[in-house]
């Protein structure tokens, strides 16, 4: 098997992401327990956009390659600090998305892109990481938790009116 590499990119490539998170989202719409957007041209739209937005101030990304071809993708957006509820430093980061193409997963390539991305937020200073995970997706919340991640905040949603 071909060798991954990882390696940092820039704005300019968001478009190369776009079977990665299309992918993302279909396993997110697979294992989701409350409702997400549905129709993945809308999703990979708007993601898109949020991600050059992000990009363009200042967020992270690293690509993942084999053979010259993307197999994943890591975004890290940095905040300032501290925070008023956890104990983070003058600047922590959050893992904004985390995508491995799915014949990929289980190979360790989100092990690497994690091991590129802590490395450059620890010779930046930046000791503190968050992440969230969609509720139901236990493989990354197991994923994460052997990188010493723990759960810290649960987020619930309404949709729609209470009526």
């Amino acid at each position: 098997m071909d060798e991954v590499a990882v390696r940092r990119a820039g704005p300019d490539e968001v478009d190369a992401l776009e079977a990665l998170y299309r992918a993302l989202h279909a396993h997110h719409l697979e294992i989701a327990q409350v409702p997400l957007v549905d129709d993945p041209d809308t999703s990979w739209q708007h993601r898109r956009e949020w991600y050059a937005e992000k990009l363009e101030q200042g967020a992270l990304l690293w690509i993942a390659e084999r053979a010259g071809r993307p197999v994943g993708y890591a975004l890290v957006e940095l905040h300032q600090g501290p925070d008023d509820t956890w104990p983070v430093g003058d600047r922590y980061a959050e893992l904004v998305s985390l995508s491995v193409e799915p014949g990929g997963r289980g190979q360790g390539i989100g092990g690497r892109m994690m091991d590129a991305v802590e490395e450059e937020l620890e010779a930046a200073g930046i000791d503190d990481l968050m992440v969230g995970v969609l509720a139901g997706n236990e493989a990354a919340v197991r994923f994460y938790s052997r990188r010493g991640l723990a759960t810290g905040e649960l987020i619930m949603w309404r949709f729609g009116s209470r009526a």
